[in-house]
């Protein structure tokens, strides 16, 4: 385990559990699920960031930026 440590391997691990969980539980092609679970996922990563974002914006008492869809 180098420089990963405990959270690390763990982070490795559960990733592709819940790609199979998911996989697991959709209807359709084994391969589309297999293809939306693995997108699923990732979109996991930008949605932390912002939820991380939104947190220190918040610790730190400022002003969250707005946005604005057309």
């Amino acid at each position: 385990m180098i420089g990963l440590g405990w959270w690390g391997l763990a982070l490795l691990i559960v990733y592709p559990l819940q790609i199979i969980r998911r996989t697991a539980r959709m209807p359709g092609q084994w391969l589309d699920r297999l293809r939306f679970a693995c997108l699923e996922q990732l979109t996991r990563f930008p949605e932390a960031l912002g939820q991380v974002r939104f947190a220190r914006d918040w610790f730190f008492g400022r002003q969250g930026r707005l946005i604005e869809y057309k």
